[in-house]
């Protein structure tokens, strides 16, 4: 199955009841402890630690002379997948003395089932993870990790045929780089080499055990960005928040709508804004602007309770998110601009020198509305005031902002509206393709995440302005790149107007047409709305106009079919009059014209007037 590639039938693996504790061979004849331990190491194979940790306990409490319980309670408290090193430090404590005590009950254990040896090299492995120094432990964090790794790697030559420690040594080396990256190993040279690690052990593992559940696990994560193991596992939050994001890169878009959600749904154990941002970003690549304003709208309101506290049974991420008001409240401005409501970008009002990264931003976004909607000298003072917001956040890089790179992201935007006011003088002169080149370069110094921190890849405005320079070639390249990275409708919409300048047929169209078949805006170029080809589209575009606006068309709708009906009708009964001879043509011929009598001639036949 492994050499034919992912298939479905893979999922049901997922179902096999395993019998972990025969396969550990663990110490102890509590049943409880057994039945507890079993539990607790399905739920660590799946990475859904919140269930893990509890009952790896219930099983060291059950038996506290059992060794290999307390030893993978020390490796279910370690630090986690896509967690910010505070949080693995309120843990720290707890990891480092159940580490210690899992080798000392290790070595007081009789070698019954002939697994000592094993289990002390386990344990031997896992106390260079920790540390009782926590200043220590935050510096080293990513040493510890990978000298784990490397000791576990070594534990692994010495016991090639046992799947559980093949297992474990692929998970240390796993740890060693961020999951989030999982699906882009060739843009990160210390998780490829990991991956390369890893993998090896994991097909031994399989090889012994095709249904040992860490090593399909992490196998299928590895191989497939989390996206069979999310589907399969729809308990674990974690898992579903990484098939999203594989099924983004797959241009599955449903699929990652429904992993978002069912993420959000739970809650945990990210930071829920993280889950909400995460549909934010899919609703805006796949064109779905109600949608993308709604949880946009939801995210600031969420934002803002975040700001007083973390949400109640959610791990402190304030060194991983930052202030989340200021990161977060940008999302409305920054969506309204991508679906071309200018208006409503000019009307929000500016958040304030205190958040200058948000400043930055609402800057940038009024900037590009008024280029839009005009008076267009205005733009140049937004551009100045997002240059100044940018070099406030440079000066005081401490600001909190956690593991966002807010000065390169708001850099980049002020770097793309500054092309777009230096082409105002000269409006019929093309972009200055290679600044935005620099600027693309730019963005590429930015390390992936997802939610992705752009709401519109700096990249696809590079090829919409090649594709306007005549430039096929290069914006066919540049947007092919970018669907590696960033995939999203309104780069497939260039990378199709690409291709067909150049008379190739490269099935964009075709996965345009996938990515948006959801949409509520049709796309004029791969970075502008085009309002006048779809009736949603047109409902979109007049929902955007202010009160004063609405009630003239409504008006002028209104007024204009009344008087024309009011004109016709009555032209209809003079007509109908000068028939029946109820008007005297002499009497009237003042009033009456030529025109009047061809006309009830065509209209009224039967009678000579």
């Amino acid at each position: 199955v492994l050499n034919r590639g992912m298939r479905h039938e893979w999922h049901s693996l997922f179902f096999a009841f395993v019998r972990v504790a025969k396969a550990w061979q663990i110490q102890t004849e509590s049943g409880t402890a057994v039945a507890a331990f079993t539990n607790g190491w399905r739920a660590f194979s799946r990475l859904d630690f919140d269930v893990a940790v509890p009952e790896l306990r219930r099983s060291s409490n059950e038996d506290p002379r059992c060794g290999l319980c307390m030893w993978a309670v020390a490796v279910a408290l370690g630090p986690r997948p896509y967690e910010s090193t505070s949080s693995a430090l309120q843990r720290l404590p707890a990891a480092f003395d159940a580490s210690e005590a899992a080798l000392v009950l290790i070595a007081a254990e009789d070698d019954i089932a002939g697994t000592k040896e094993r289990n002390k090299q386990l344990a031997e492995a896992l106390t260079v993870r920790y540390t009782d120094n926590s200043a220590e432990y935050s510096i080293q964090r990513r040493s510890l990790e990978r000298l784990w790794g490397k000791r576990m790697s070594d534990v692994a030559v010495n016991f090639p045929s046992d799947p559980d420690v093949q297992a474990v040594a692929a998970y240390a080396l796993v740890q060693q780089c961020d999951p989030m990256w999982m699906s882009l190993w060739t843009r990160h040279p210390v998780g490829d080499a990991a991956q390369q690690q890893a993998l090896p052990l994991l097909h031994n593992a399989l090889d012994v055990n095709p249904t040992h559940g860490l090593a399909l696990n992490l196998y299928l994560w590895l191989q497939a960005g989390g996206t069979a193991l999310a589907r399969s596992e729809p308990g674990a939050p974690v898992m579903q928040f990484h098939a999203g994001a594989a099924l983004l890169q797959a241009e599955d878009w449903r699929g990652a709508e429904a992993s978002f959600v069912a993420a959000a749904s739970a809650g945990r154990p990210l930071h829920p804004l993280v889950y909400l941002e995460a549909l934010v970003d899919m609703y805006r690549r796949t064109g779905q602007r109600s949608q993308a304003v709604k949880y946009s709208v939801a995210l600031v309101e969420m934002a803002k309770a975040s700001s007083l506290g973390p949400p109640a049974g959610s791990a402190s991420t304030s060194s991983t998110l930052g202030n989340p008001l200021e990161r977060y409240t940008v999302h409305v401005a920054l969506t309204k601009l991508l679906f071309g409501d200018h208006r409503e970008v000019l009307r929000l009002a500016d958040p304030g020198s205190d958040m200058p990264y948000a400043q930055a931003c609402w800057n940038y976004a009024r900037g590009m509305a008024l280029i839009s909607t005009g008076p267009q000298e205005l733009a140049g003072t937004a551009l100045a005031g997002c240059q100044q917001a940018v070099a406030e956040i440079k000066r005081t890089p401490a600001r909190g902002y956690g593991r966002f790179p807010a000065a390169a992201v708001a850099a980049v935007y002020c770097g793309i509206l500054g092309v777009m006011v230096s082409r105002l003088a000269k409006p019929s002169d093309p972009y200055d393709v290679r600044k935005l080149r620099g600027l693309v370069h730019d963005s590429d110094a930015v390390d992936w995440d997802l939610p992705m921190p752009w709401y519109l890849s700096p990249r696809v405005f590079l090829g919409a302005a090649m594709l306007r320079a005549g430039d096929g070639v290069g914006a066919k390249e540049v947007f092919e790149t970018d669907l590696r990275i960033y995939p999203s409708g309104w780069a497939l919409f260039g990378y199709a107007q690409a291709c067909a300048s150049l008379g190739e047929d490269c099935g964009a169209k075709m996965r345009f047409a996938n990515a948006w078949k959801d949409a509520d805006v049709n796309l004029r170029t791969p970075v502008t709305v085009d309002f006048g080809h779809s009736a949603r589209s047109r409902a979109a575009r007049f929902l955007q106009k202010s009160g004063w606006e609405l009630v003239v068309v409504v008006v002028a709708l209104v007024a204009i079919p009344s008087a024309l009906f009011i004109w016709w009708n009555g032209r209809l009964a003079y007509l109908s009059k000068m028939r029946r001879g109820e008007i005297d043509s002499d009497e009237d011929s003042d009033s009456s014209s030529t025109a009047d009598v061809e006309l009830s001639q065509r209209l009224i036949p039967g009678k000579n007037i």
